[in-house]
């Protein structure tokens, strides 16, 4: 098999891994995410990706030492070394056990919910290196067709859900807490929103791309004939993805994921504005999609929840005033990654009819469940990745920056939509997020110039 086709099936195999657990109800459940973890196991023994080489030196060596910390979190050590690392958890030991404090414990005060959260991250990571390295040879444009696919389908049946399933998921199963209504495969419909809000601009990019690729004999033709050519099959799908995902996100009614989408997209237009010329491509998909959207939306209904935009600010508040005890107290070494409902059970001075089981706040989250030992590395895989994606953007010369920048934009408005939701801790946007940032920083091979 050539290394190109071989590499497009290795790509889209990395993709089915994101897409599975995209209508696995979001890979949330710890049997999806062992076998998730698996499969992206032996999926990069296939591929073999290569690791600190040249320029992703320092992004690499970040990753594993985020790898490496999170894993500490869990490695049982006597006592008095806990102890004097972090106080706070072994007191939250001695409570949880209902006894005196363990000869033995883990930085986490939760072992098995961090177990879970580092099958979740490490599958994330494996699944970065092993598209990074497919994407060296092909298939990103094979990735981005089968992330607008799934977007394309997990939107209709989101859409129809909400509108016949009565709260149900896929119309037989009940959350197995109360809440507002599930939407398509995930229980809270921010997450659904961090989804699309990653796939929306990939499908645009790759609009753009192929905008960019035309024939430029094309001007000479006849307008329908331009049109015939300019609307095929193919960019007719990617433009129907797009409008669908737009569609069931504004059904969603997520502010958070509207307004981090929207950001991102003005982003995308000031970064594009100059490049080949062509930044208005970009801005006339955006204007398409809009209009679509437009179509398809009751904007008096968005315009009600924005209005109550207040309320949701008031909530957040209470829950990152009740967050920061946990943070100052486990500032070193975290409560352990996936304990944050566990420490608020301790630490929760407000109503408790209602349990918090998520700081609304990936950063504030990752600095109590992290602290320092995790926080750190973290946040220097996420300095060396824009770093490394801002070379690559300026650098990319093809009609390959379109996708580029299309992956980026969705990252952005993931991290924007961060500062309010939790969003990226469900496996499934996790895998996405992976992908899309294997986009931004793939290194072509040999001539720079991607797989025609």
């Amino acid at each position: 098999m050539p290394d190109a086709e071989r590499a497009t099936w290795q790509a889209r195999a990395g993709c089915g891994l994101a897409i599975g657990a995209l209508f696995a109800f979001g890979g949330v459940y710890l049997p999806a995410a062992i076998t998730l973890a698996a499969v992206a196991a032996l999926s990069a023994a296939v591929v073999r990706p290569a690791l600190a080489r040249g320029d992703v030196r320092i992004l690499d060596a970040a990753l594993v030492a985020c790898l490496i910390c999170a894993a500490l979190q869990i490695v049982p050590l006597p006592a008095s070394i806990v102890g004097a690392l972090s106080p706070a958890s072994l007191r939250l030991w001695g409570e949880l056990s209902l006894g005196g404090p363990p000869s033995r414990a883990a930085l986490s005060i939760l072992p098995s919910g961090s177990v879970h959260a580092l099958l979740v991250l490490a599958t994330a990571v494996t699944v970065f290196w092993m598209t990074r390295e497919t994407f060296r040879v092909a298939g990103v444009r094979a990735a981005a067709r089968a992330v607008a696919f799934a977007g394309f389908v997990v939107s209709l049946i989101a859409v129809a859900q909400s509108v016949t399933a009565r709260g149900l998921m896929y119309w037989t199963w009940r959350p197995t807490f109360e809440g507002p209504e599930p939407f398509g495969p995930f229980v809270n419909r921010n997450h659904f929103a961090t989804w699309v809000a990653l796939a929306i601009p990939l499908c645009l990019g790759y609009l753009a791309a192929r905008s960019r690729g035309r024939d430029p004999r094309d001007a000479m033709r006849p307008l329908g004939a331009r049109l015939a050519r300019a609307l095929d099959g193919r960019t007719l799908f990617l433009l129907a993805a797009a409008v669908t995902m737009s569609a069931a996100l504004m059904l969603t009614l997520s502010r958070s994921g509207i307004g981090a989408l929207a950001v991102a997209l003005a982003w995308a237009w000031w970064l594009t504005r100059e490049r080949h010329g062509r930044g208005k491509r970009w801005g006339l998909a955006t204007a398409v999609l809009l209009a679509g959207v437009a179509v398809l939306w009751n904007a008096p209904t968005l315009i009600s929840r924005f209005g109550r935009v207040s309320v949701g600010y008031a909530d957040r508040i209470m829950i990152w005033r009740e967050t920061l005890p946990i943070v100052r107290d486990f500032w070193a070494t975290g409560s352990g990654l996936g304990t944050f409902e566990s420490s608020m059970a301790f630490y929760q001075q407000s109503d408790r009819s209602v349990f918090f089981n998520q700081a609304h706040s990936e950063y504030l989250q990752l600095a109590s469940e992290g602290g320092l030992l995790v926080g750190l590395p973290v946040a220097a895989a996420a300095v060396a990745f824009w770093r490394l994606a801002a070379a690559r953007l300026r650098a990319d010369a093809t009609w390959m920056y379109w996708l580029r920048a299309g992956a980026a934009t969705g990252l952005v408005a993931a991290a924007l939509q961060s500062i309010w939701e939790n969003g990226l801790r469900i496996p499934a946007n996790a895998l996405l997020a992976a992908i899309l940032a294997a986009i931004v920083v793939h290194e072509p091979h040999s001539n720079g110039r991607p797989h025609p």
